[in-house]
């Protein structure tokens, strides 16, 4: 990996891409860019490429809806296998292991299809390359603590007041236009970096900016750190 490229596809101000860019760089020890602009990815965009990636129904492969409508209500969810087709015809022949990462940074909601539970996953990160990175996603994918989720049902169930259970929560996890995000953003970013470099996005070390975080407490303890555990810590140095 020579370079890494941050592009903006972003529909609302968020994420600095030309932060993030330059944060790759020095953690990596490569050279990184940003690149603004993205307009077809957006919703407001060119939107039939865009809209051709909208997940119909959670719990069906995308191959067998492809073409459907997607249903009435609820936030759009994209396939991120579909999006990574549309990103790769925006990164260019340069997108190969051999050449530049190029990772795109989106306020998408983005899901990648389960096999194991026959169901539609949020994912913050989809490695490869282009990699995607999304804002809404690492809200919503990631699972809030069982505690809140009691307190929320229980509130509901009594006509109670569900925004004291939010504020009473809200350090606990991410939400939309959160200050934290850009750290966690930073996390999986190297992520998408550390697969490109050695096929494998993932650490086991529960304090690694690279684990994997299935519950938002992680999210924010390691992933958002920005730190390497040790291994990959002295790793970088001869991947880069």
């Amino acid at each position: 990996m020579r370079e890494i490229v941050v592009h903006d596809w972003q529909a609302r101000a968020g994420i600095d891409v030309a932060a993030l860019a330059a944060f790759l760089g020095r953690a990596l020890g490569v050279e990184a860019s940003p690149v603004s602009g993205g307009a077809g990815m957006r919703p407001d965009g060119a939107g039939g490429a865009l809209g051709a990636c909208r997940v119909a129904d959670v719990k069906r492969p995308f191959w067998r809806q492809r073409g459907e409508a997607p249903r009435d209500g609820g936030v759009a969810l994209y396939d991120g296998h579909e999006l990574l087709r549309l990103a790769l015809a925006v990164a260019g022949p340069g997108a190969s292991p051999r050449g530049a990462l190029h990772v795109m940074v989106t306020d998408l909601l983005v899901g990648t299809y389960d096999d194991a539970d026959a169901r539609y996953h949020a994912r913050p990160v989809v490695a490869s390359n282009p990699s995607l990175l999304s804002t809404a996603s690492a809200v919503w994918g990631p699972a809030r603590s069982r505690r809140y989720y009691g307190e929320a049902m229980a509130a509901r169930a009594s006509g109670g007041d569900g925004a004291a259970v939010e504020a009473a929560h809200a350090a606990e996890h991410l939400v939309e236009g959160d200050a934290r995000m850009a750290a966690a953003i930073r996390g999986y970013a190297m992520q998408a970096a550390m697969y490109a470099l050695t096929g494998e996005a993932f650490c086991d070390d529960a304090s690694c900016c690279l684990h994997d975080a299935h519950w938002q407490s992680g999210v924010l303890s390691a992933v958002a750190s920005g730190q390497l555990c040790a291994a990959h810590g002295a790793a970088i140095g001869g991947l880069t």
